[in-house]
């Protein structure tokens, strides 16, 4: 059975990507097997994905998405650092 998608932009999946949100992105056909879209799945297993787009595009936005979620994940923190009186 698939997963329920829910249709975001581009923009939208960029910034879940840099609030390490997303867990993964990867590219998948759409029906009409000409474009792309981006799939991503958040931490908590929510599936969003984007319109269909030009498979150049799609695959130059996916390589910044998952720079991104790996870059998110050495700059966003929810632990208290140490050495800080107020967090």
């Amino acid at each position: 059975m698939e997963t329920e998608s829910m249709i975001v932009s581009l923009l939208e999946i960029e910034s879940l990507a840099l609030g390490n949100k997303l867990a993964e992105a990867k590219l998948e056909n759409c029906p009409d097997g000409k474009k792309k879209m981006i799939v991503a799945i958040s931490r908590e297993g929510i599936r969003y994905r984007t319109k269909c787009i030009e498979e150049g595009k799609a695959s130059k936005a996916l390589a910044i998405i998952l720079n991104y979620i790996r870059w998110s994940r050495d700059v966003v923190t929810t632990e208290r650092p140490t050495g800080v009186e107020k967090w």
